[in-house]
Order: structure tokens, then C-alpha cells, then sequence
């Protein structure tokens, strides 16, 4: 160190050894930061998930998705608030399935019904002393097609979370287009069981074609 405390006084080749040292610390602190970066990333890479997508291509560039898109119609606001509110309404005491309290300002009541097929996938409607009604119609073609828990339990997580997006914007905007969505929603839902429906009658009409082929012959 200099007399003045400002400068270092290096000796032989201790300022080479010092730079070759830091250089060193330092190439190591970079190949920590990146491998920190890279492990709190996804464990999904892009091509995963595009061959995952690959699988469902089929299903939203079909006939039936084509025609939920651009031909579907919903009711009147009113008709479906109306809707929804009957299907809460209905609701029995052991349809409750579980109650969730969202911090202190919201309980969620998650409710599974046994509907009809036609009835909408799910409703939510507010009720008194800050209580949110979600109820699940069971019977819906969509929900009856999931095959594990897995599946069925990431899929009411996600209802809770619309549940809750929705009492909120309701809350802010006072829009009720959230039921509107969840109708179009209700719709798009129904497409995979259209899908295999329709493949289901082409197999038949195949079937009675060949039958018919060889009564003929």
C-alpha cells in the first residue's frame, strides 16, 4: 500500500497473480449464476411441451371445434344468471364437498351435483356473509371423461381460481361477462365428446354398410 492509502504496490509479479486469481473467482461466480438460472426454470423444455401439444392438435383443428367457434350462441345474461342460480339453489346438504377459506374475506363452498348431462360444467354464484357457491355438475360429458385423480383435482383447483378471479372482477367492475365466458367455455368443453360421438357413429353407419354389403350379396 502506498503512503497516501490510494494505490497498491505491487511487487514481481503479484498484480499478474492478483487479475489471474479474481478472473478465476469470478468465471466461477458466472458458472454458479447460470447454473442457479437454469435450475429454477421449468422442468419442461419447449420440445416436451410441443410434443405434448402435437397430441390435442387434432382435437382443437377438428370439424366439431370448428363449428363450436363460429356457429355457437349463447343466451341473454339474465337467462344464464338465472341458470346458475337455480343450479345453487338446488343444492343439497350433501352435495357440499369441501369449504375453503380464501384469506379473511371469502369462503368458497365446493359442491358436486348429480345433473343433468345438458346442465353447464360448473356455476358460481355469490351468496351471504361473503360465501361463493361452486358447484359441479357431475354429470357433464368432460367430467365424466377424467381418468385420474391427478386430473380431477388440478381440475377443481383450477374452477376455485376462476371462482375467485371472477368474484373479483365482479367486484371491480360490476360485468357479469364472466358467466358469458364460462357459457362459451361450457361449450368448448363439450367438443372432445362431439368428436368421439360422431367417430363412434361413422364406425356404426361403417359397420351396417358392410353388413348391408353382404345381406345384398
Amino acid at each position: 500500500m502506498s503512503h497516501t492509502k490510494d494505490a497498491i504496490l505491487f511487487r514481481g509479479t503479484e498484480e499478474e497473480e492478483l487479475e489471474k486469481f479474481l478472473a478465476e473467482k469470478t468465471q466461477l461466480l458466472k458458472s454458479f449464476a447460470k447454473t442457479m438460472r437454469k435450475r429454477s426454470t421449468s422442468p419442461w423444455s419447449k420440445e416436451k411441451l410441443g410434443q405434448m401439444l402435437e397430441g390435442i392438435k387434432e382435437e382443437f383443428g377438428s370439424n366439431e371445434m370448428h363449428d363450436a367457434v363460429t356457429n355457437s350462441i349463447i343466451p341473454p345474461i339474465d337467462v344464464i344468471e338465472r341458470n346458475n342460480q337455480r343450479q345453487v339453489d338446488e343444492i343439497r346438504e350433501d352435495d357440499l364437498i369441501y369449504e375453503i377459506e380464501v384469506g379473511a374475506v371469502l369462503k368458497v363452498r365446493v359442491i358436486l351435483q348429480d345433473r343433468s348431462e345438458n346442465d353447464p360444467y360448473v356455476a358460481i354464484v355469490s351468496q351471504a356473509n361473503g360465501y361463493l357457491a361452486l358447484a359441479i355438475n357431475e354429470r357433464h360429458p368432460y367430467y365424466q371423461e377424467i381418468d385420474s385423480e391427478d386430473r380431477v383435482e388440478e381440475l377443481i383447483k383450477q374452477y376455485i381460481y376462476d371462482a375467485i378471479a371472477e368474484f373479483r372482477v365482479r367486484q371491480l367492475t360490476a360485468s357479469q361477462q364472466p358467466d358469458a365466458i364460462r357459457k362459451m367455455k361450457d361449450i368448448l368443453l363439450r367438443v372432445k365428446i362431439q368428436r368421439i360421438e360422431n367417430k363412434d357413429d361413422e364406425h356404426r353407419l361403417t359397420e351396417i354398410a358392410k353388413l348391408n354389403e353382404v345381406t345384398a350379396n
